[in-house]
């Protein structure tokens, strides 16, 4: 149960409801965002409460993205709706049960047109129809336009009044029982026909549908509470969120199989997808973490590369960062050796091979000393936890990453004949030499560094790169045309756009090794070969030492901000080697699960910054809660 405390007083827990092909994401009652078909999508409308000192129960239907909110009257009178998105149709469903009046005002997005269409509908027992259409165009994010124009179909049922307002529509509620639908399509036509569907189909059928098939998928999950101890810590919480996490990353997969990285990015992130599919594989979703295989399989047979982040439905749609042939490589092909390690499906392998290759051989070329440097969206960096000036560097992740990928990629290739000679022998040889090099670049003093400067006075710096002004991006005067897009090097090697590269003197950035908990956590969790268990329970000396002597884990020993998949993979990472802190870490890492059942993007001071409803980092956290409990508690 959630409690809603109102606009002005609420923590901002964010839920979502959706079907791949329609996303919904609400607080509490409010429907902050509404988009889809498809589910990169701008979302041009918001639905509110009028009254902003209304408070309300939120309460999901276990197993289910059926959402019930209660809402008490001063008198003790209570208004209840019931919100879900249908099983098959892009099709937002709200009833509501009133005491009393209410009042909800559709908030719309800018040019924008409407059509009062009632009399399509009246004669079939509707009160009101509106359709409203909006431009292609609109950004999905950033300055991604939305290719085509958005339809979508309002149909009023019960005693309701509806009033057109200069950018908003009033909607008042009587007492009684009430119908609201919101119906999309690709285009004017599919959205009337399914408008036409939805009204044949009916209420009790849409919500019987929708509940079924969420049971089913509930169903299909491994039974992970039955191999548990009663006497296991949090099982409550922990039983709370093996539902919560589920739903939530199922709701946020698109039909296409990528996932949204929670309410602010309409996009797939690979980064973020690989904390969902290993999850998923936790969960026994073996159906959807294929689909998130195949979602990048698609793109790549379509377009020959892979970007930091890919619409969900729109084709040729690529959000592109700096530095995207590392790092998020070694994500796809790791995963795929993770998926075939749950399931032995050598086929799908075998089919996306070519994409592997690619993925390996892109990051050859930016080899340097045996480091690849950063990713330009890694989630430390766009944190600001580690500055942008250090892109170039050497990245201890990145070139992890890429090891251990790679050596798993190359073995497979080998041991099944499928690649021999010149070609396999030269991908081993630059392999070798990371590997060789690893502990050289990025160890010291026993201590994982997650930078090392000295990779970029090797580098060929290219003049040009696509991706953050490291002059203007995050002032509250960057130009929006400039400040994210192609940038250029200036004299002291700093990234600036057109605007600060003519009227800046920013100098040259100080070369610092960085110590990031973020890095020092990762071998574990993506079973590294790199090192001994021995070797990374003193790496983990000086976390577990910050956290004894403050109480605090932030994910820089400096700083104040926790990237929110920390707890996770520190939770993890203490379970491998059976160190006595993981219980408390694990009580730590339920201590700051928000409301609606997730983890968020980042914390400061173990409070929710950044993005909720986040996939991710509910991915990684949940598996390794279900790792330190079935290693610690089972039966």
């Amino acid at each position: 149960m959630r409690r809603w405390q109102g606009r002005k007083n609420d923590d901002g827990a964010v839920h979502c409801i959706g079907n791949g092909l329609m996303c919904v994401y609400e607080q509490g009652p409010d429907v902050i965002q509404l988009f889809g078909p498809a589910y990169s999508s701008p979302s041009v409308l918001n639905i509110l409460l009028e009254d902003e000192s209304l408070t309300a129960e939120t309460h999901r239907m276990p197993g289910t993205a059926i959402y019930k909110h209660v809402m008490a009257a001063d008198d003790g009178a209570t208004n209840e709706i019931t919100d879900f998105v249908d099983a098959l149709l892009p099709c937002f469903v709200r009833s509501m049960d009133t005491s009393v009046p209410m009042k909800l005002c559709i908030n719309l997005i800018e040019d924008f047109y409407i059509t009062d269409n009632s009399e399509h509908y009246t004669e079939i027992g509707f009160t009101a129809g509106l359709l409203i259409g909006f431009p292609a165009g609109r950004y999905i994010y950033n300055d991604y336009p939305m290719p085509r124009k958005i339809f979508l179909q309002l149909l009023f049922k019960g005693d309701i009044s509806v009033k057109i307002r200069d950018k908003s529509i009033a909607v008042t509620v009587g007492q009684g029982k009430h119908e609201l639908y919101v119906i999309g399509g690709e285009d004017y036509r599919e959205c009337r026909l399914f408008s036409e569907e939805v009204c044949k189909t009916g209420y009790r059928d849409l919500f019987d549908r929708t509940n079924l098939n969420w049971k089913v998928f509930s169903g299909r999950k491994h039974n992970i509470a039955s191999s548990l101890r009663e006497d296991a810590p949090l099982r409550s919480e922990f039983l709370n969120a093996l539902d919560s996490v589920s739903v939530l990353i199922k709701a946020q997969q698109g039909q296409e199989g990528g996932v949204l990285a929670g309410h602010n990015y309409h996009l797939a992130y690979v980064r973020d997808q690989y904390g969902v599919f290993r999850c998923l594989l936790k969960l026994g979703y073996y159906e959807e973490a294929k689909r998130i295989l195949l979602f990048y399989w698609n793109i790549w047979k379509k377009f020959g590369r892979i970007c930091n982040a890919q619409g969900i439905g729109v084709p040729g749609l690529f959000h592109e960062h700096e530095n995207d042939e590392v790092e998020i490589t070694g994500y796809l092909i790791l995963q795929s050796f993770d998926y075939l390690e749950a399931t032995g499906d050598r086929d799908i392998l075998i089919e996306t091979l070519p994409m592997l290759e690619w993925a390996f051989d892109a990051q050859k070329k930016h080899l340097v000393s045996g480091m690849l440097p950063f990713n330009g969206d890694e989630t430390y960096v766009a944190g600001s936890i580690l500055p942008r000036s250090a892109l170039n560097d050497g990245s201890a992740e990145a070139t992890m990453l890429f090891i251990e990928g790679g050596r798993r990629l190359l073995n497979w290739l080998e041991i099944n004949w499928l690649s021999v000679g010149e070609k396999i022998e030269l991908r081993r040889k630059v392999l070798e030499e990371a590997e060789n090099k690893y502990k050289h670049n990025f160890l010291r003093e026993g201590s994982l560094i997650a930078n090392n400067p000295e990779r970029k006075k090797f580098a060929a710096i290219p003049l040009f790169r696509h991706g953050v002004c490291e002059g203007c991006f995050q002032s509250s005067n960057a130009n929006r045309i400039y400040s994210f897009g192609w940038t250029e090097k200036n004299k002291h090697g700093r990234y600036l756009c057109p605007n600060c590269i003519s009227n800046s003197n920013i100098g040259p950035a100080e070369d610092i090794a960085y110590h990031i908990h973020s890095a020092a956590l990762m071998p574990l969790y993506i079973k590294s070969s790199l090192f001994t268990n021995q070797e990374i329970a003193e790496m983990l000396r000086p976390v577990i030492k910050l956290y004894k002597d403050t109480g605090k884990l932030p994910s820089r020993p400096d700083g104040s901000i926790t990237v929110g998949y920390d707890y996770g993979l520190l939770l993890y990472s203490l379970t491998e080697i059976k160190h006595p802190l993981a219980e408390e870490i694990y009580r730590r890492m339920f201590s700051v699960i928000d409301a609606a059942g997730a983890w968020v993007e980042y914390y400061e001071n173990d409070k929710p910054k950044g993005t909720r409803c986040r996939p991710w980092e509910s991915g990684i956290n949940l598996e390794a809660a279900i790792n330190y409990l079935q290693k610690t508690y089972s039966k």
